[in-house]
């Protein structure tokens, strides 16, 4: 209530916010210009509406890993945010590659930033990286694998 200044937010990170939260912040920061949400679990659809429709300063919005937003959702509230530049959509599971193609249809004016539909496996890079595996690293995998099966066979054998 007291930062109705306020122009920029970033919570990125805070992943035990809570819807009540975040309409605290809409409620209270129509000033806001710059906000970063990325990685808040529980940032819902209902809480990007009440955020556009209080908000109406806002240039720049990340929204990466924001899990629970809808395509729907998106498409719907991000156009009419006239006054946006800036958007960033990675990691949100329910947006199709079609979704973002159409949502940047809708947004030429926006800079939108999607690297990654999903979360990426730490011990497979491979697709980041770009092109094949290479031969040696998939023979690794698989004597890994086998060694695993084999360790995981022995457990259940000894119990």
């Amino acid at each position: 209530r007291h930062l109705r200044r306020l122009q920029c937010l970033n919570l990125s990170g805070c992943s035990q916010l809570t819807t009540k939260t975040f309409t605290a912040v809409a409620r209270y920061n129509e000033r806001l210009e710059d906000v970063t949400f990325s990685g808040c679990k529980h940032f819902l659809d209902e809480d990007l509406r009440q955020l556009f429709n209080s908000c109406s300063l806002m240039i720049r919005l990340d929204i990466t890993g924001c899990q629970l937003l809808t395509e729907e959702c998106l498409l719907e509230v991000l156009p009419r945010a006239r006054g946006l530049r800036w958007l960033a959509v990675s990691a949100i599971p329910k947006l199709s590659a079609q979704g973002l193609a159409r949502l940047r249809s809708l947004l030429p004016q926006v800079d939108v930033r999607c690297h990654m539909r999903t979360q990426a496996d730490p011990n497979d890079l491979s697709l980041y990286l770009g092109g094949q595996v290479p031969e040696k690293i998939k023979k690794i995998k698989a004597v890994n694998k086998k060694k695993n099966n084999n360790a995981d066979t022995k457990g259940k054998k000894k119990r």
